[in-house]
């Protein structure tokens, strides 16, 4: 018998599949933590978008489109050291590069905060970008396009960069644009006043004959064009308001600037050819249609307190009534005409009393002491009239806020450069001229067919099909279609806020830095 060998076990190697690439236990936590970076590579294969020839390129791009985020008005977010030159980048890296770019795009089309958080009256959603809106368009086109088109791509954004970067080249010169002086000048004025000004009107880019030292009809015409450009009544003097504009220091109009910058991120979506916007800080509604001023009006917004400020929101006009019915908004019945009500039931008697079943009631019969704010069971109407506070024609974008534009009584107001009395809706100075330019698409006689529906007693509804988009929006800093850019006041103090979350989260003036200098520091991070 052959002698048994005591041998040991052969050990048997079975072939290991072979893994896609980056395919390893770093990638479990991200399908659990951020699924749809894992879903995007997992499409993919798990093959990485950051290694080799083209993923160096990419992270050189990416790198300088992080250092360049300040020029854009970005907080400044310095690239880690994963951005540098690796000849391997294991998956760590990937998923940490792709993170920041998702971060730094999400920033860069729509904004470093988040609008209701800095001021509840802000009412804008901000799009939430995930991650195959981002890698996949990147690696689908060069790096450097990718990056040049992720921010706003509309004139105004253009033209506030323009604005930006000459402020901060004076700002870094300590160049102040001359003061014009705040003494009031009228046409007919003669001296050296009036030299002194049109030497600072020059100087501040206004072709202006600089030496002539009387008010003459050119320069009423100039101011008057200024002072329209400056949202004020152009009434062709140079006051103390239009000269408190001119003479706002560089650093006020940087801030404006930025958060302006913000804002147009904010709303960064495609417009259509024809679109309607209200600038609440410069109180005027405007049709905008293909990139041009096609119907423009002043407006009065909700007076500067808690419960009378207009927010900020966009939506679709689909209505315009004629012969309006104004439907008191509770907060108004109760706080302001039940205790009036109470002192004296006869006082405002325009309106009427309903019951929630829409059945009028006589005043007499109610004795309004018997109710308080929480208890009041009547709705208040005002029927249409010549009076009505609405006016004659009103215009709907139904939205939650019960916000909406209309005409009112109240013309005087119009004539005022600040002109926030409202309790929230927006006035128009030409509402009549308003409704007939809409009404060209339903009527090719549109004058006749508001005077036939005017004369009717009762509401009239008439249908926008389609509708049209309305802005109501807030600019400082506003670019004019000529596209210098003029300021307004912060009339309700948001840009305040907006400019005060900036800073928290690291906006700052960086006018005596080089962008070289930033590379540097960036490199040592």
């Amino acid at each position: 018998m052959p002698t048994a060998q005591t041998t040991e076990p052969e050990l048997l190697t079975l072939e290991q599949p072979k893994l896609p690439p980056f395919k390893s236990l770093l990638w479990m936590p991200v399908q659990h933590s951020d699924p749809d970076l894992y879903d995007f590579y997992k499409a993919r294969g798990f093959a990485p978008i950051w290694s080799g020839p083209i993923g160096a390129e990419r992270r050189a791009a990416f790198k300088q489109a992080i250092l360049m985020a300040t020029e854009y008005g970005l907080p400044p977010q310095i690239p880690s050291r994963v951005l540098d030159e690796y000849d391997q980048i294991n998956p760590s890296h990937e998923i940490k590069i792709s993170r920041m770019l998702i971060k730094f795009a999400q920033q860069a089309k729509y904004g470093a905060l988040t609008p209701a958080q800095v001021d509840p009256e802000i009412k804008r959603t901000i799009p939430q970008l995930l991650a195959g809106d981002v890698l996949g368009p990147f690696i689908s086109s060069p790096a450097d396009e990718y990056f040049a088109a992720l921010h706003p791509q509309t004139d105004e954004f253009a033209r506030l960069l323009v604005e930006k970067r000459q402020i901060e080249r004076h700002l870094k010169a300590h160049f102040t644009p001359p003061l014009v002086p705040e003494t009031i000048l009228r046409p007919g004025d003669n001296g050296d006043d009036v030299r002194l000004l049109r030497a600072s009107l020059a100087m501040n880019g206004y072709a202006v004959d600089r030496f002539n030292p009387t008010y003459d009809e050119a320069l009423t015409l100039l101011v008057s064009q200024i002072q329209s450009d400056h949202g004020l009544n152009p009434d062709g003097a140079f006051g103390p308001a239009t000269a408190a504009l001119f003479n706002r220091p560089l650093h006020e109009k940087w801030q404006a600037i930025m958060v302006a910058l913000e804002r147009a991120r904010w709303n960064n979506r495609p417009k259509p050819p024809r679109y309607i916007t209200v600038n609440l800080a410069d109180f005027r509604m405007r049709v905008i249609k293909d990139g041009q001023i096609d119907f423009e009006t002043r407006a009065v917004i909700g007076a500067n307190l808690k419960t009378h400020r207009s927010p900020e929101f966009s939506d679709e006009m689909e209505y315009i009534v004629i012969n309006p019915i104004w439907n008191v908004p509770r907060q108004i019945t109760v706080d302001e005409y039940l205790p009036k009500f109470q002192e004296d039931p006869t006082a405002e008697p325009q309106l009427v009393l309903f019951t929630q079943e829409g059945e009028a009631v006589p005043r007499e019969s109610v004795d309004f002491t018997t109710f308080d704010k929480r208890n009041f069971p009547f709705l208040l109407k005002e029927l249409p009239s010549d009076s009505n506070a609405l006016g004659v024609v009103k215009f709907l974008f139904p939205n939650p806020y019960n916000i909406y534009m209309h005409d009112t009584p109240s013309k005087s107001l119009f004539g005022r450069d600040k002109r926030d009395f409202s309790h929230g809706c927006i006035r128009l100075q030409r509402p009549e001229d308003f409704a007939l330019y809409l009404m060209q698409d339903l009527s090719d006689d549109p004058k006749s067919m508001f005077d036939r529906l005017r004369a009717k007693p009762g509401e009239s509804y008439l249908k926008l099909d389609p509708g049209i988009e309305v802005h109501l929006t807030y600019r400082t800093a506003v670019v004019e279609p000529g596209g210098r850019v003029t300021y307004r006041n912060d009339v309700y103090g948001r840009d305040a806020k907006i400019w005060a979350a900036l800073e928290r989260a690291g906006v700052a003036p960086n006018h005596g830095q080089t962008v070289q200098s930033v590379q540097l520091n960036a490199q040592n991070d």
